[in-house]
């Protein structure tokens, strides 16, 4: 579906309603904001419907630079005012730059048909800045895809986007699934999955993260894993704590399982079900 606006004030209007989610999923697009951020939009060959900029940015060498590229690129360009765009702007000091952009598509059958990768499910998720880091951390140890359960703060919210740097361009996220059925199915192809929850019998270093097809979950911030979801692992892990010590942010959490298996998964060579040492085939970035 093609967005078509022919004057500032249209273009403003249509992003100031993709600031309610509900519009965001019908039009399927988002708005990015910032320079940083549409460079990264710029370098994983998203098209921008449309940018929306005032004259501070075309004062500024980056910003001059980014608009030239956009103009090569033939994306219609509205210079408005500060006080347009602060209305339209999640942050407190907006650059003067932001851009409505189609929402990432991922084809989700496709993600599943591999021979090995390391997968991420969360399981209502629900502070922004939790689930941007999320998606973030997923990115740096090099994820295959995220899937964000139903009930999940909505991955294109400016704040989940912000905490993204970026990553959400470069990470497949699936969001409103069905994790149980998910998981079923993914059990079905071979997957491995673990649970990080506090009644873990395991120690997380202790569990074998070597599986070629491994799928993380990691649950609610004030809840953990739904008791459905967790009775379908396979290994059940925790993250030791000091006496007294509650719990560990989700964010924190997933970051430290992450990483073991990350860690595991690059200095220990893993074996199928044939015997054959398939070390050589993980791309974990």
């Amino acid at each position: 579906m093609d967005v078509k606006v022919n004057s500032g004030k249209q273009a403003i209007k249509y992003a100031r309603k993709l600031l309610r989610r509900k519009y965001r999923k019908q039009e399927k697009r988002l708005v990015v904001e910032g320079l940083r951020f549409l460079e990264e939009v710029l370098k994983n060959r998203l098209q921008p419907d449309f940018i929306l900029c005032t004259d501070k940015v075309v004062q500024q060498e980056r910003g001059k630079m980014l608009l030239d590229q956009a103009t090569s690129l033939k994306i219609p360009i509205f210079r408005i005012s500060e006080a347009e765009l602060r209305e339209l702007a999640d942050t407190k000091t907006p650059q003067g730059i932001l851009a409505v952009v189609p929402q990432p598509e991922w084809r989700k059958e496709e993600l599943l048909e591999r021979d090995e990768g390391l997968f991420l499910a969360l399981d209502r998720i629900q502070d922004p800045g939790n689930l941007g880091t999320l998606i973030r951390t997923g990115d740096a140890v090099g994820v295959t895809a995220v899937y964000l359960s139903r009930g999940t703060v909505d991955v294109f919210n400016p704040k989940v986007l912000r905490a993204t740097m970026g990553s959400v361009f470069r990470v497949p996220v699936i969001a409103d699934v069905d994790l149980c059925g998910l998981l079923g199915k993914m059990k079905n192809l071979g997957f491995f999955v673990v649970a990080g929850d506090p009644r873990g019998k395991k120690i997380y270093y202790e569990a074998n993260l070597r599986k070629p097809l491994l799928v993380v979950i990691i649950g609610n911030e004030a809840h953990g894993i739904d008791p459905q979801l967790l009775a379908l692992a396979d290994e059940v892990v925790q993250i030791p704590l000091r006496q007294g010590v509650e719990s560990l942010n989700a964010a924190v959490a997933t970051g430290i399982l992450l990483y073991e298996a990350h860690r595991q998964r690059r200095s220990s060579p893993y074996v199928n079900q044939e015997g054959t040492d398939t070390s050589s085939k993980i791309n974990l970035g």
